[in-house]
């Protein structure tokens, strides 16, 4: 389960204690920490399940893991598309006038290194951090221009 491997297990004990011990198989403690979780936590699970997939401006849009260029509406384009599209969004032209600012798919898979993607028409930010890498930050001033920082993360062995 990719979800335990990259921060999952930290992420359901943070909630739920028992999580961490051994006993059963991931998938059977996985599935008793989210009934815990939506039990006592649901509120957590509707204020995350109201929040909107992107969000507009009038020169960006920012979304998660991109857009899908066959999509031609693309505010009418899958969910799953703004959450787990990568190749088909970053290797090929948006269908969109404006920049897309995403993340989801490490930069060094862009351009070689972990720094802030800049694409033309659209900009990668995700770092890697997952992976050791380092956390971006996008600072668009009032005049368009950009300033990028990051912070390095920590060498997890995965």
């Amino acid at each position: 389960m990719k979800f335990l491997k990259y921060g999952g297990v930290e992420t359901l004990a943070s909630y739920y204690a028992p999580f961490e011990s051994n006993e059963g198989t991931d998938r059977e403690r996985t599935e008793c920490a989210k009934e815990w979780v939506r039990s006592e936590y649901g509120h957590h699970l509707a204020f995350l399940g109201s929040l909107p997939l992107f969000y507009e401006d009038e020169r960006f849009i920012y979304v998660h893991a991109g857009l899908n260029p066959a999509c031609p509406n693309w505010k009418e384009q899958p969910a799953r598309d703004m959450i787990w599209i990568r190749e088909p969004f970053y290797a090929h032209p948006t269908v969109v006038e404006k920049t897309v600012i995403f993340g989801h798919t490490s930069t060094s898979c862009l351009h070689d290194s972990p720094g802030v993607w800049f694409g033309g028409d659209k900009i990668g930010i995700d770092g890697g951090c997952v992976y050791g890498q380092q956390l971006n930050c996008l600072v668009i001033d009032e005049n368009g221009g950009f300033t990028t920082y990051s912070v390095e993360g920590t060498n997890w062995e995965r």
